[in-house]
This record gives C-alpha cells, sequence and structure tokens, in this order.
C-alpha cells in the first residue's frame, strides 16, 4: 500500500492562499534579475558621466566634492537619456482664449489690448460654443458689453444650441445687458434649436422686469417653444398678474395649446392663482372647464429645467 500523503495544511486567510500560488524559488530569481538590471544600469550611466567628472577633477578636488559631482550627474542623466519625460512648455493663449477670460474678469485693460488684435471675424467666432459677447451678456458687464459691441461685435451671432448674446442676457436676468443688446440691434424674437426666445425664457424665469422690457420693444409673445410654451403660460402658472395683464394687452392669445392641449388658464387653475384665473376666464370665451382628472402639468424640459 502507497503511504497516506499527511493532510494539507489550511490556510488561516485568502490572501496567504494567493501569496503561495507563486513559488519562492521564481521569486528569488525575479529578485536577483532586477538587483542586476539596476545595477547595469547605474554602471552603464557612471560610465556616461566619467568623461565629464574626469575634465572637472582638479589638483585640489576633495573626495566630497567627488561624490557630490557623480550624484549630480546620476540624477542630471535619467532626464537627458529619455528626452520625451521632460515637461513641455505650456504654450501661451491665444487672444480669443485671453479675451473671453478678460471678459468674465471684467479686466478692461486686457479687454482693450486684446481687442486691437483680432479681426471682426475672429472676435465674433465662438470659443466653447460662446462669442465673448455672449459671455459679456451672461455676466452683465455694461462697460464690457459696450467696448465689444464698439468693436464690432455681432449681437446676432450664434453660439451653442444656437443661442444667442440676447438669450444669455435674458438666461441671467441681465436687464443692463438687454438693453445695451437690443440698442444694437439685438434680434429680439431670436430663438434657439428649442424655439425658445428671451421673451419665453424672462417668462419662464419669472424675471417681471426684463419680460416687461422686451414686451416694450416688441417681442412676439404669442410664439411657442417646441413644448408648446407660451410666455403667458408661463406667467399663468407663477400667478404673475402683471405679467399677464401686460401679454394681454400686448395680443397675447389665451387659446393657444400647450402640446398636451393645455391653456393658459389651466396652468393658472392647476397653480390655483385666483386673480389671473378671473382675468384670463373673462378674456377666453373658449375656456373649458377644469378637469380634476387631468394629469399633472408636463416639466420643462431640456433648457426649461
Amino acid at each position: 500500500m502507497k503511504p497516506k500523503r499527511p493532510p494539507i495544511e489550511r490556510r488561516a486567510s485568502i490572501d496567504q492562499v494567493v501569496v503561495d500560488r507563486t513559488p519562492r524559488s521564481s521569486n528569488r530569481s525575479a529578485l536577483i534579475l532586477l538587483r542586476l538590471s539596476v545595477g547595469i544600469g547605474l554602471v552603464y550611466l557612471l560610465a556616461s558621466s566619467l568623461p565629464d567628472l574626469v575634465k572637472n577633477i582638479g589638483p585640489d578636488s576633495s573626495f566630497d566634492s567627488l561624490i557630490s559631482q557623480i550624484s549630480d550627474a546620476l540624477s542630471d542623466s535619467p532626464s537627458q537619456s529619455s528626452p520625451q519625460s521632460s515637461p513641455q512648455p505650456r504654450s501661451a493663449p491665444g487672444p480669443l482664449a485671453s479675451l473671453q477670460n478678460a471678459v468674465i474678469n471684467a479686466d478692461m485693460p486686457i479687454v482693450n489690448s486684446t481687442l486691437e488684435q483680432l479681426t471682426r471675424e475672429e472676435l465674433n467666432r465662438p470659443l466653447n460654443g460662446m462669442t465673448a459677447l455672449m459671455t459679456a451678456a451672461s455676466t452683465g458687464n455694461a462697460e464690457v458689453l459696450r467696448a465689444l459691441l464698439a468693436h464690432g461685435a455681432d449681437p446676432n451671432a450664434r453660439g451653442a444650441h444656437q443661442r444667442t448674446a440676447l438669450q444669455y442676457a435674458a438666461e441671467k436676468n441681465r436687464l443692463r445687458a438687454a438693453q445695451l443688446l437690443l440698442d444694437a440691434g439685438a434680434d429680439i424674437n431670436g430663438a434657439d434649436n428649442g424655439s425658445l426666445t428671451p421673451l419665453i425664457m424672462a417668462a419662464d424665469r419669472n424675471y417681471t422686469k426684463l419680460a416687461l422690457l422686451l414686451i416694450e420693444r416688441g417681442a412676439n409673445v404669442n410664439i411657442q417653444n417646441i413644448e408648446g410654451w407660451t410666455a403667458l403660460m408661463d406667467a399663468a402658472q407663477a400667478g404673475n398678474l402683471q405679467l399677464v395683464n401686460a401679454l394681454l394687452a400686448a395680443g397675447a392669445r389665451t387659446e393657444a395649446r400647450h402640446r398636451d392641449g393645455s391653456m393658459a388658464l389651466d396652468f393658472a387653475q392647476r397653480g390655483k392663482h385666483q386673480a389671473v384665473i378671473r382675468v384670463l376666464s373673462k378674456i377666453n370665451s373658449h375656456t373649458r372647464p377644469a378637469n380634476r382628472n387631468q394629469p399633472a402639468m408636463p416639466g420643462k424640459k431640456g433648457e426649461r429645467q
């Protein structure tokens, strides 16, 4: 009979099992090879720098200075032998990028000096989806806006999502910026690829003064975005009676319908805005009775969140 094998000792943990999967003999071989490689590399580096060291050794050179020179040579050699590892100098930002940064920081000296380096075409070129004028409209700095417009910035240039500078001003409620852009010829009804106009954006965010400015300047009050929202629906939903009255006076249609069939009155009823409900009920002769089983008001997707 064959002698029984001694029982296998059970490991205390999974970590020990993993470690013992590699034979110790191969670990020792790998360590020896690693030491040999390091030693050969050091000898090569020392040999390559030896001629320069010999030149620098004078009759008065001490042992400490010799050791210091060898250390310096060894520390410098890797960077010289592998030029790809040396850091590459960063290129300075172009004039357009410098202008965008200056506009954000309202740094007028840099704004003015950079504008002198740009052609009108370059000035109206979007960078990261926005022209310098759009950035200024978003930050709302009137002095920067005037400087850009004086140098030929186009108020109707298009950026990301086909937006204009006036839309960026409306998004951030920059009343003075909107006035300057309108005075410069900005398209008051310029819509992006979601059919959002500056007026719809202002009404959606309940920016009353800005919306009233746009209405006074002749904005089309009956434009609907791709989901069917009008400025009147937004004002009714918010219960903004002042804006509702201004829109109605400008000819806003109360019978316009959202894509789910809702009218401005429906949004006012859902919000229980009684004053707005009374005004809209008197004007709209085609008012449908409120349906208590009607689903909840649809959310505003995309740019209207």
